[in-house]
């Protein structure tokens, strides 16, 4: 059996996965920033959450 070596860093893939995935989560912050913004998030009742949380 040949013994197969790990690859020695990250692939391209997973760099693409993460950039992707810190600006899905800076636009979401974004988004309740200027939308909502943070100092109001705790007042607002579980519906209207829910309602920013679903559109983001």
């Amino acid at each position: 059996m040949a013994k197969t070596s790990a690859p020695s860093g990250f692939d391209w893939r997973i760099w693409l996965g993460l950039a992707l995935s810190a600006a899905w989560l800076a636009l979401g912050v974004a988004y309740i920033s200027f939308s909502v913004g943070w100092s109001n998030v705790p007042s607002l009742d579980a519906a209207k959450t829910g309602v920013h949380i679903d559109s983001i």
